[in-house]
């Protein structure tokens, strides 16, 4: 009887919290499923130095004052699930708040934004909140060695501290073998919240460079290497989880610190434009940071093959700091220049719409000149000046520069002033509206008119110097 009694108690009591809790499962049997994005980042910069970039004089090729520009941006968002042909791979650790050791610890491949793994593994009681780390590449034991976790759900604090080296040996000397360190925190996830969203940010920097135009119309650049010398290649890095706007906890950009070994000598290493260097984000300032380029001109018409060896170049001149989920891209370039864009002509007699584009990497000012003649072809077949022209001549032609072109151009002594600087690829206001030609016959029989619109740029910065008799509304 005694016996009877104690089983039949055991079973009330069951029944009594399987009440308390509404009959809802004490024990998940969902699985655990993780969805990854990329952190993303919105440049903001004032519309005036929206197309400012740095600039530095490198040395001479030929001819050719060579330019060292930087722009900063943050990286451009990739997949980091699966790309075409390949599948990435993440480790995972997860841990509950009251617990030490990992409750999660396994590799996850990706597939459409799911993961797969094996053995399967479910959510703990409904209640249990789990913490997650993921980072990418999946290779803890020889690129990542986490010192410490932190999981403090009480205070809100969620970390972790962790050891990287950039890998060394001539097997690592291009970039194309560099690793891109990436990770995520995604901290108190339950079943209802489910699948984790697992938000990677890049841990280093991304330094890239490019070769833009440093050559004639015939120059082809057959090889350019670019050495990288002084860069620290080991330290400790700190992440933490903060709280978004949108109150979602989890790793940003922001929250990442490094702390170099200044012990460790630096590194060197050797690229090919258009691949980008993985460093560990660092001061430039202060430091031997430079590099080194070297590049090979060939000549498509008589095979010439011409090596230049620049100058080494300190980067602290142009960049004073790399900073983690950044790219950095240096391009190389000859000197800023300036090209004629001329809109479509109405007929025989008219030219319309004529616009100067900035196409070098400055914001610059511009200025130009209308030229022209007329000109015949003699019997050798050599084109000769007949008759001078002269724009302002109301007998030849009409000028009609359009409304409202006193608030974007000035005329001094023959040349026309843009009033504002000119961006990288922008272009100025009209230089007119349309000239249309009057005196249809030609001043000599034979001879047809040439105009020209000659142009200069200068750096906004250089304009007082090379242009004394030009002021501008905003010098």
């Amino acid at each position: 009887m005694k016996r009877f009694l104690i089983v039949i108690s055991v079973v009330l009591l069951a029944s009594c919290v399987r009440n308390e809790l509404g009959d809802r499962d004490l024990f998940s049997n969902s699985r655990i499923e993780f969805v990854a994005a990329e952190y993303e980042v919105a440049v903001t910069r004032a519309p005036d130095d929206a197309e400012e970039f740095k600039s530095l004089f490198i040395g001479m090729m030929g001819t050719d004052s060579i330019f060292l520009t930087v722009t900063e941006e943050p990286i451009p968002p990739r997949v980091v699930t699966k790309g075409e042909g390949s599948v990435e791979e993440f480790s995972i650790v997860g841990f509950k708040d009251d617990e030490q050791s990992p409750y999660v610890n396994l590799k996850v491949s990706t597939e459409n934004n799911w993961v797969s793994y094996e053995p399967a593994l479910y959510w703990p009681y409904r209640f249990d909140e789990l913490h997650f780390f993921a980072s990418s590449p999946n290779e803890n034991n020889t690129l990542f060695t986490p010192v410490s976790y932190t999981v403090d759900s009480e205070n809100d604090s969620y970390g972790v501290v962790l050891d990287y080296t950039v890998p060394a040996g001539e097997e690592n000397q291009s970039a194309d073998v560099q690793v891109d360190l990436i990770y995520a925190i995604a901290p108190e996830q339950t079943k209802e919240n489910a699948p984790c969203e697992l938000t990677f940010v890049h841990l280093l920097s991304s330094v890239e460079f490019r070769i833009g135009d440093v050559g004639d119309n015939t120059a082809k650049i057959s090889e350019a290497i670019v050495v990288l010398n002084n860069v620290k290649s080991t330290g400790r890095c700190t992440l933490e989880a903060s709280t978004t706007a949108e109150n979602v906890t989890c790793l940003t950009a922001e929250n990442i610190t490094w702390s170099l070994n200044e012990n460790l000598e630096a590194y060197s290493k050797i690229v090919e434009p258009g691949l980008a260097f993985k460093v560990i984000p660092q001061m430039i300032a202060g430091s031997g940071i430079s590099f080194e380029l070297t590049l090979k001109i060939s000549d498509e018409e008589s095979g010439a093959v011409v090596t230049h060896q620049f100058p080494v170049v300190l980067m602290k001149d142009i960049t004073s700091e790399w900073k983690p989920n950044k790219k950095y891209t240096y391009t190389l370039r000859k000197q800023g220049e300036v090209k004629v864009a001329v809109g479509a002509t109405a007929d025989d007699h008219t030219i319309r719409g004529v616009s100067i584009q900035n196409r070098g990497f400055n914001k610059s000012y511009i200025r130009a000149a209308i030229v022209g003649y007329w000109s015949v072809v003699d019997e050798s077949g050599v084109e000769v000046a007949a008759a001078s022209w002269d724009i302002n001549e109301a007998s030849v032609g009409t000028l009609v520069k359009g409304t409202g072109w006193e608030n974007h151009w000035v005329e001094i002594d023959g040349f026309y002033y843009h009033l504002s600087p000119v961006a990288p690829s922008g272009y100025t206001a009209p230089l007119f509206d349309r000239y249309e030609l009057k005196k249809i016959t030609a001043p000599v029989s034979g001879s047809e008119l040439k105009i020209s619109v000659v142009t200069q740029a200068v750096e906004v910065g250089k304009v007082v110097e090379a242009w004394p008799e030009f002021t501008s509304p905003s010098n």
